[in-house]
């Protein structure tokens, strides 16, 4: 069988399959029809359109290649570091800090640090994992605050945040072999100057150096912000506004819904902060039948989608920007895997969250949650580079369509409904199935393990290889199976095996009455007792077999007899 042999004590560990309800599967139903329509919506020929591409590319890697300059930079200390053709750096055998030196003639924004494999490259089985403590920078004798550090990869890399949290005990890992990049964002731009960039290599991180590195800079601005992650400010609550129930605090607009002005009173009320709400946490809001509001603040550095998973206690509205982006009038308690998945266009600049709840009294503690979570930054998206690095007739499909996505992204004003309204159903799948029970299942392996007849019954002595078979002894053709779990279930439950349903229903039997009609009822073979009433355990077989091995209408059979009445 597929699957480990040892789960682990994880929590449905493969394989697993979904098994849901008919309501839910109707609902999921729907949402795939939906995303496919939109799929083939953005997929479809755009002749018009599409023609601008090859020019699009052209731009894009000229952008590409003038943001990142390799620095030319010499060691300040003799460590070992040998300067590559490529402006790479090549480490010694001495696991000690690595520090360069460079002179910077322009404004530099950011700087990006590759992690490379040795040139010559050891042998694979050689090992080039590394671990780095932290990065540091100054600009003459200032120190350089690094504010932001981002994995430049499609894929999440959990350990990046450690090169700038000033401990020693923590590090950036991975594996040279991969050639993993950083993007290292300063507080502020760096202005020209003599620069100096530290690797350090601290404690047990020391015995993991990395092999080969190079540093770049750039100048791109729109690069810097693309990266840096998006800000919360001060959470602010309103009402609660008292109304008969729910419906009509749904209904009902008490002013927040045309603006917010925090320094402005609503009526009688005012707005207060909330310095105890968190993002991702479960915050309380003001109790009440009625309406009750709560506004946020995000503040992107650059135009970028987010998502907002939310959930509270009954009816809830969401406005992003004066845009109502969710309204859903229902009763419920608060739960936080019923969350609603929103996908979130947001400005450059702060941009205003303002969220109504409107309660019909379902709980007496009003709660809500709203965790964000954001998209990597457009101008840190490395497949798109990738992808413009090789020539057009080398491509993968895979690159192909980054770069029409990313082109039509740029170039098609309806992509960005299409694209959102996509992701939009695509998170309310996930969330309706995350809801979707689940159970362990069997998979057959692609090639089955070999077996061996054990001399003596010992593992370690193999005899003659056999293969998947059916007892002979037993007159229902093998052949018209496949010789796996799936044949082997059918082979036991067709109605011409002369066994399943009669050793079945003596055993229902024998919990009912104390004696099966087979006395023995774990043995029918040649030394088992003969049935006390042959006649009978066949026609109960046949028809438990015609009732489609209905245990329970079995059951209520046999209990509503006149025999097992008088027993």
């Amino acid at each position: 069988m597929d699957g480990q042999e040892m789960d682990g004590n994880k929590k449905d560990p493969a394989p697993v399959t979904k098994v849901p309800n008919p309501t839910q599967a109707g609902e999921l139903a729907q949402f795939k029809e939906a995303a496919t329509k939109l799929e083939a919506k953005l997929d479809a020929p755009l002749p018009d359109l599409d023609a601008g591409q090859p020019e699009w590319e052209k731009k894009t890697a000229a952008r590409l290649a003038a943001q990142w300059q390799p620095i030319d930079g010499k060691a300040v200390t003799d460590t070992g570091l040998r300067a590559m053709p490529d402006k790479s750096v090549q480490a010694g055998d001495g696991r000690v800090d690595y520090e360069l030196a460079t002179t910077l003639s322009a404004e530099t924004s950011a700087l990006l640090l590759e992690i490379l494999p040795p040139d010559p490259a050891p042998a694979a089985e050689v090992s080039l994992a590394f671990s780095l403590s932290e990065v540091e920078a100054h600009l003459g004798a200032e120190k350089i605050a690094l504010r932001g550090v981002h994995a430049w990869s499609t894929t999440v890399d959990a350990t990046v945040k450690n090169l700038i949290d000033g401990k020693t005990d923590t590090a950036w890992t991975g594996d040279a072999r991969k050639k993993p990049v950083v993007v290292l964002i300063p507080s502020k731009p760096v202005g020209a100057g003599e620069l100096k960039v530290r690797l350090a290599h601290r404690g047990a991180h020391a015995k993991q150096a990395v092999p080969r590195f190079r540093l770049s800079a750039t100048t791109d601005g729109d690069l810097v912000g693309g990266g840096l992650p998006i800000k919360h400010g001060a959470w602010h609550a309103l009402g609660s506004f008292p109304t008969a129930d729910g419906n009509v605090a749904f209904t009902t607009e008490f002013g927040p819904e045309k603006g917010v002005d925090l320094a402005k009173p609503v009526g009688e009320l005012k707005w207060t902060e909330k310095k105890e709400y968190t993002v991702g946490g479960n915050n309380v809001y003001p109790a009440g039948v009625g309406a009750s509001y709560v506004a946020h603040t995000i503040t992107s550095a650059s135009p970028r989608r987010v998502t907002f998973n939310v959930s509270s206690d009954d009816a809830l509205q969401i406005w992003v920007n004066g845009s109502v982006v969710l309204a859903r009038n229902v009763k419920r308690t608060f739960r936080k895997y019923d969350a609603n998945k929103l996908v979130i266009d947001l400005e450059k600049g702060d941009n205003q969250v303002l969220l109504k709840f409107s309660n019909y009294g379902t709980t007496k503690a009003h709660q809500f949650f709203l965790e964000i979570t954001e998209d990597q930054g457009v101008d840190l998206a490395r497949d798109v580079a990738d992808a413009l690095a090789k020539p057009a007739g080398q491509r993968t499909d895979a690159q192909k369509a980054v770069l029409r996505s990313r082109y039509r992204r740029d170039a098609w004003p309806e992509w960005k409904a299409l694209s959102r309204e996509l992701a939009q159903i695509r998170g309310n799948e996930r969330v309706l199935l995350d809801q979707v029970p689940t159970t362990l299942i069997f998979k057959e392996k692609a090639a089955p393990r070999d077996a061996y007849i054990l001399k003596r019954g010992e593992y370690d002595k193999r005899g003659e290889k056999v293969g998947r078979g059916l007892p002979s002894a037993i007159p229902v053709p093998a052949r018209d199976f496949p010789m796996n779990r799936l044949g082997l279930a059918q082979w036991l439950l067709n109605p011409s095996h002369p066994l399943t349903a009669r050793v079945a229903v003596n055993r229902f039997w024998q919990q009912c009455f104390g004696i099966g009609i087979v006395k023995t009822s774990e043995d029918f073979g040649l030394q088992s007792q003969p049935p006390s009433h042959p006649e009978l355990l066949d026609h109960l077989a046949a028809q438990f077999i015609a009732d489609g091995w209905d245990v329970k209408k079995f059951m209520k059979q046999l209990v509503t007899s006149a025999t097992y009445r008088q027993s």
